[in-house]
């Protein structure tokens, strides 16, 4: 199952939670270990 994860392009890290200026990613399971 894909995990829905937000990319926060200021600071270039992955959180679960929405970052100001993020956007939410979905992305591959395979790809998010």
């Amino acid at each position: 199952a894909p995990h829905t994860v937000c990319y926060n392009a200021a600071s270039q890290q992955w959180s679960s939670l929405p970052p100001a200026g993020g956007r939410k990613e979905v992305l591959p399971g395979q790809l998010f270990m």
